[in-house]
């Protein structure tokens, strides 16, 4: 079996034929007989920093003994110990790697910084202009990847000023909206942050509630603004700051009602969309991935769902043109409207009331 050396143990940089963002530190060389006992007594979360650590460093300076390394995990692999970081490696930056399994081996690496455009917020959901008090989501969506752990900083919410008070004097920040801000909520591509209005000041009956009430006021208006601070995955801002101003309304209270959604087919033979009017806007995230179009086989149709009108009309363009027959257009009951109620029940209703568990709706059409 081999053993390690000061020779052979190296330490690499692993980003992948793309150069991208998630790049992993790998020790290399070790040696069958150290792997194996790593297998076989793996290092602890504490012990696993003093043999293998890697720190973000300046071009002049290494680290110190109270220098911090890089959260991540630990992987021993075939032939290999990988350290994946648990944030994004940043362009620009400097990493000093340091490993102390079997032999003393250190290695620096630069990453350049690479000519892109910088991020920006392409939208926020919900769209419309008008949202009720009981609102319980924004969805803010990014032109590049996004490095988690900014929201708490970057994302704010202001009253704005009414006619009788002057604006600058009365736009004022709303504390204590979001729900637990450093738990942030993102899409797998890093693109799509998930903004949940706290539900304990939401939902009436509970203590947030009874304390600070509800963020939004009806009658009101209010801007969401995403700050210029907020960083892609390889460290650069956003190219300018983004807001939403939106008014407030009535608190939404009901279910929305099925009887209330307008299903119209499109001609045979074109690719004309199916269409289905809704009562109010709906999550637009789960207006998209809960409704499902079936042919007479109850074979899916494939195609392409678009939303439209303040995200109150869901339109389904067919892959291949439409044939003559029936079909079925299947809604999963738990879809909800902005305020969280859903088709089987209110969100603010008492808890002990009982609900279905993935309950779907068929609505046939006829083309």
């Amino acid at each position: 079996m081999s053993n390690p050396s000061d020779a052979t143990v190296r330490i690499c940089l692993s980003q992948g034929q793309d150069s991208s963002a998630q790049g992993t530190f790998e020790v290399r060389g070790l040696g069958d007989e150290l792997l194996a006992q790593l297998r076989f007594q793996p290092p602890t979360a504490t012990e696993w920093p003093q043999l293998f650590a890697v720190f973000v460093v300046t071009d002049t300076e290494r680290p110190t003994a109270a220098s911090l390394p890089m959260w991540g995990s630990y992987r021993i692999e075939q032939d290999l110990v990988r350290f994946l970081p648990l944030y994004p490696l940043c362009e620009g930056h400097r990493y000093f790697a340091r490993c102390c399994l079997g032999a003393h081996v250190e290695a620096s690496f630069a990453l350049p910084q690479k000519d892109r455009p910088p991020p920006q917020v392409l939208r926020i959901y919900p769209s419309a202009e008008a949202l009720p008090e009981n609102l319980l989501r924004f969805y803010v969506y990014f032109s590049q990847p996004m490095r988690q752990g900014q929201a708490e900083t970057e994302v704010r919410l202001y009253e704005l000023a009414t006619d009788s008070a002057p604006s600058a004097a009365a736009e004022q920040e709303v504390e204590g909206v979001f729900l637990d801000p450093v738990a942030e909520l993102w899409d797998p591509e890093q693109t799509r942050l998930t903004l949940i209005l706290d539900p304990g000041r939401v939902k009436t009956g509970l203590a947030a509630h009874a304390k600070l009430g509800r963020a939004l006021t009806p009658g009101r208006r209010y801007r969401l603004e995403v700050g210029c601070g907020f960083r892609n995955a390889w460290g650069s801002p956003l190219r300018s700051a983004f807001s939403k101003s939106f008014a407030v309304t009535n608190s939404w209270t009901e279910p929305p009602l099925l009887s209330r959604f307008q299903l119209v087919p499109p001609p045979a033979r074109t690719h004309a969309p199916l269409q289905l009017r809704l009562p109010m806007p709906m999550d637009h995230v789960l207006l998209a991935a809960f409704l499902r179009v079936h042919d007479q086989h109850l074979h899916p149709v494939a195609g392409e769902v678009s939303l439209h009108e303040d995200e109150s009309l869901w339109h389904f363009v067919p892959r291949s043109p439409w044939e003559p027959g029936p079909y079925v257009l299947e809604v999963n009951q738990r879809l909800e409207d902005l305020a969280g109620n859903t088709l089987q029940a209110a969100f603010d209703r008492p808890a002990a009331q009982p609900l279905a568990h993935n309950a779907r709706i068929a609505l046939p059409f006829l083309i």
